[in-house]
């Protein structure tokens, strides 16, 4: 039986008894849990998935020398030598640029590091066994350091024919150095790839896992968002077919905009589509979406910074879209009237807003002794509205959206506090940073006013990952609201739903129980949050 002395989902070990899973929990730990697995010959047939989760980008101390990378906290007594070979007698620094000893130390530790997952993947092919599931992620890749060596590759693709779900991230510039697999992929089902830091990198890599992996089922892309000819992703063509295709997440830059409209046309089943596809020079030689684009799909979700396509696209009256689930950003709300009133909006069944806590706060800028006339007439504006209890322009937006689509009856708002700080000035031109406050029942009640009073929404869901719990005593304050409204979800560090009970007037909250299973397990199928089913 296999088994950890450590707590599984938490650290780096070998879990489960029949279909197992080794976990590498940070890359220092792969010597030890290689060591292990290889003792127990037992087990190698046995073994179905590989989950890597990588460390932080690399960190340098004072002269430049990699204190940090990939997981490793000291130098080793040969890299010092190295170190010191190369040291200046005048200076006592390196003569060595930094980018230069940073590559090279993050090179020989990438070397080290993976020698022993490749141990573990050849013994799982030597005892005649198969990996299914295979992932290497890192919280982020941005400035990651390193290049898997070239016998690490040929141990996974020995995998390919029994791969079913591929998650992989890619170093800095790796893409580039990566020479495409020689093999298919007829059992890959879902494939993860994140290769945001190939600027101007040769995407030859890419291009043959997508094209020898024609049984996809899910498919995430995310590639870099950079315009700029010379630092775009090179050789990604479009041109794959993907017939089975149920959800596609796509993020970077439309580089061929045409291309990927052509694509698009050949995924005849997808139900679901995150939209991330920027483009900030759309204009007439782009083709307009064609309507028989997506005939399936039931849920599309849109970038927070903008998409390629304008919502009236893909509500076109038509087509045969018929979406029932749409996540859209709240900073963009200024910009729903012209498709709202299309007669195939109106399959609307569930309706998201992505976004931060402050955007549904006033907040009253401080006056600044250098603010001209304009500005101090802007920030009294501000003042007065907010004194009066007005609802902000986004919400404002939002409430006249919710008027129009009738048939909404899931409605979810995003309310993140973190990495969202703001600015708050002294007034003399100095000032200090300020994370807001977590979402509250306050914010709650706000956007209870955007909803339509005699509308169909009988659930709203709320979410701030920063968020403590809720009281039902604070709920119960929640006030007048739409008789439709009968559940509420909290989504904090902790989720709970609310059935509101009402009476005379007052509301009782009651936790309650999921009102659905969720069907999927997939990173990519953001629709499994909702309440409701559609």
């Amino acid at each position: 039986m296999a088994s950890t002395s450590t707590a599984e989902g938490s650290a780096s070990g070998v879990y489960g008894t029949t279909d197992i899973t080794v976990k590498i929990d940070n890359l220092k730990d792969s010597a030890r849990v290689s060591e292990d697995v290889l003792a127990r010959t037992e087990i190698h047939s046995q073994i179905r998935s590989v989950i890597i989760n990588a460390e932080e980008p690399d960190e340098l101390d004072e002269d430049g020398d990699v204190i940090t990378t990939l997981g490793i906290e000291e130098h080793s007594a040969d890299e010092d030598d190295d170190a010191n070979s190369t040291k200046s007698s005048a200076s006592g620094k390196s003569d060595v640029p930094v980018r230069v000893r940073r590559a090279a130390a993050a090179e020989k530790r990438m070397k080290r590091l993976t020698e022993p997952i490749i141990q573990i993947l050849d013994a799982v092919e030597d005892a005649g066994g198969s990996i299914s599931e295979f992932t290497w992620a890192q919280e982020t890749w941005w400035d990651s350091a390193g290049t898997r060596p070239e016998n690490f590759w040929q141990a996974l693709w020995k995998h390919a024919r029994t791969l079913q779900k591929l998650d992989l991230g890619f170093y800095t510039h790796e893409v580039h150095r990566t020479q495409p697999a020689e093999v298919a992929f007829p059992a890959l089902k879902e494939i993860y790839i994140d290769c945001t830091t190939a600027h101007g990198d040769e995407g030859s890599v890419i291009e043959h896992l997508f094209k020898s992996s024609p049984n996809l089922e899910i498919l995430s892309f995310n590639y870099p968002s950079c315009d700029l000819p010379d630092c775009q992703i090179k050789n990604i063509t479009w041109d794959y077919t993907f017939p089975n295709l149920r959800i596609l997440k796509v993020n970077g830059y439309d580089f061929a905009p045409n291309a990927f409209a052509a694509f698009l046309t050949k995924c005849t089943n997808v139900e679901v589509f995150c939209d991330s596809v920027d483009d900030d020079r759309y204009d007439e030689s782009v083709d307009d979406l064609p309507t028989t684009v997506f005939p399936k799909i039931r849920a599309l979700k849109q970038s927070n910074y903008g998409t390629t396509r304008p919502l009236k696209e893909w509500f076109k009256s038509d087509s045969e879209r018929q979406i029932r689930h749409l996540a859209l950003s709240s900073r963009r709300s200024g910009r729903y009237d012209d498709w709202a009133t299309l007669p195939n909006a109106q399959a609307i069944r569930t309706l998201e807003f992505n976004g931060e806590v402050q955007e549904w706060r006033w907040k009253v800028p401080e006056v600044d002794s250098d603010d001209d006339e304009a500005e101090r007439d802007r920030i009294a504006g501000i003042a007065k509205d907010a004194a009066e209890g007005k609802l902000k322009p986004q919400a404002e937006a939002i409430k006249g959206l919710l008027a129009q689509l009738k048939n909404v009856q899931e409605l979810g708002v995003s309310l993140e506090s973190g990495n969202s700080s703001t600015w708050h000035g002294d007034g003399q031109g100095g000032g200090y940073w300020e994370d807001p406050a977590p979402m509250t029942v306050a914010d709650v009640k706000t956007i209870i006013r955007t909803l339509p009073p005699d509308g169909n929404i009988r659930a709203l869901r709320v979410w701030d990952s920063q968020a403590g719990t809720v009281s039902e005593e604070d709920l119960a304050d929640l006030g007048e609201m739409p008789p439709a409204l009968h559940l509420l979800s909290w989504e904090g560090k902790e989720k709970v739903l609310y059935w509101l009970e009402k009476k005379d007037g007052k509301v009782k909250p009651k936790p309650c129980k999921p009102l659905r299973r969720k069907v999927e397990h997939s990173e990519a199928d953001w629709t499994q949050s909702r309440i409701l089913e559609y």
